[in-house]
């Protein structure tokens, strides 16, 4: 249980700085970041245990969301 606990806080974790990234990168209000990242592919698979995505750092991920909303 407690590394369940453990591994969907870091996962959080990486989401916020992942924002954080996006919104340094874009300048766009980090409250609309959240809305757009949170449904988005890259997000889910950072949550998927099956997937290495919750191993890559906020600039990769932030990196790959650009892609995929282009």
């Amino acid at each position: 249980m407690a590394d369940k606990v453990r591994i969907e806080a870091a996962n959080e974790i990486l989401t916020a700085e992942t924002v954080m990234e996006l919104h340094r990168r874009t300048g766009e209000n980090i409250n609309q970041i959240l809305e757009k990242f949170l449904p988005s592919r890259t997000n889910r698979l950072i949550y998927d245990l099956q997937t290495t995505q919750r191993f890559l750092g906020p600039y990769a991920l932030a990196e790959e969301y650009l892609e995929e909303i282009r």
